[in-house]
């Protein structure tokens, strides 16, 4: 399970749950979301609300966890997306753009 970056506050946090701000609700929901077990792991916008340095970490656990589990991952930022992709589809308007192994779209876009 991931816990290694993401959830440093997480075990103060979940005592008082309604209390909690925005990313560290997100990373409370993630942490529950994967002691379940799931076969696959769905996840949207999952560093919505995250400081840049918890969203790095996220990234990396991300990769980690995909070692052992399916994720199908929805994020805006299509560069962080791609970082720990495997394969990515990229929507603009509503329609795929560019489809295919994540290093090829990583050299797409740049």
């Amino acid at each position: 399970m991931m816990c290694s970056h993401s959830f440093p506050s997480c075990a103060s946090a979940a005592a008082s749950w309604q209390y909690v701000v925005g990313g560290e609700r997100q990373m409370l929901a993630l942490g529950r979301a994967l002691m379940a077990r799931p076969k696959l792991l769905m996840l949207d916008e999952p560093s919505w609300d995250w400081r840049a340095d918890r969203a790095r970490d996220l990234s990396y656990d991300l990769r980690t966890q995909a070692t052992r589990d399916p994720i199908l991952l929805v994020e805006q930022n299509a560069r962080a997306a791609l970082q720990v992709a495997d394969f990515g589809y990229v929507l603009e308007t509503g329609s795929v753009a560019l489809s295919g192994p994540a290093a090829s779209l990583r050299m797409m876009r740049g």
